[in-house]
C-alpha cells in the first residue's frame, strides 16, 4: 500500500537524482569552456610575442637608409673624418 508520503518521497529522490545529473553535465560544460579560453588566451600570448619578436628585431641604419652598405660610414662622417689626414 503506497501512501502520499511515500509517493512524494520517491518523487523528491527522483528530481534529486534528476537535478545531480544535471549539475554534473553544468560541471563538465563548464570545465570545457575554461579548457577553451584557457587554449584561446596562450594562442593570444604566443601571438603577441612572434609579434614582439618581429617589431623589435634590432634595425641598423643599412636597413632603414636606401642604397647604403652596412659597412661604410654615413656622408656626413666622410666629410668630416681627420684620422686619415
Amino acid at each position: 500500500m503506497r501512501t502520499e508520503t511515500i509517493e512524494n518521497g520517491a518523487s523528491a529522490g527522483m528530481k534529486l537524482a534528476h537535478l545531480a545529473a544535471k549539475a554534473a553535465d553544468g560541471k563538465i560544460l563548464a570545465e570545457d569552456l575554461v579548457e577553451i579560453g584557457k587554449r584561446k588566451a596562450q594562442r593570444i600570448v604566443r601571438r603577441g610575442r612572434a609579434a614582439k619578436t618581429i617589431w623589435t628585431m634590432p634595425l641598423t641604419r643599412s636597413s632603414i637608409i636606401p642604397g647604403r652598405q652596412s659597412g661604410s660610414p654615413p656622408a656626413s662622417e666622410q666629410l668630416w673624418d681627420c684620422s686619415s689626414a
